[in-house]
């Protein structure tokens, strides 16, 4: 299976909203096996930090949908699985 469609969700370890919204990510990625889940954790690894300084993030969390190595959607703060499945649709 080629995964074309790639979203992101940019955290860090301290963060109280990111930490609600993880049943919602969790429920969306199970439902979704044809798209990349990715978590990215800005204060946990240096590559991460720089993916976060890449893409600009200024709040969190921050979901970054990726297609074909571009992005087409974005989404900041809390997201509902409804949310989260239509950054991917």
């Amino acid at each position: 299976m080629t995964m074309n469609k790639t979203i992101y969700k940019v955290t860090t370890t301290t963060c109280g909203t990111c930490k609600m919204v993880q049943p919602h990510w969790d429920k969306a990625k199970k439902a979704n096996p044809d798209v990349e889940f990715i978590e990215v954790v800005a204060d946990k690894s240096e590559e991460d930090m720089q993916f976060a300084k890449e893409y600009s993030v200024s709040q969190l969390p921050t979901f970054i949908v990726l297609e074909g190595g571009k992005e087409i959607k974005r989404h900041r703060g809390f997201a509902s699985e409804a949310q989260i499945k239509d950054l991917i649709s």
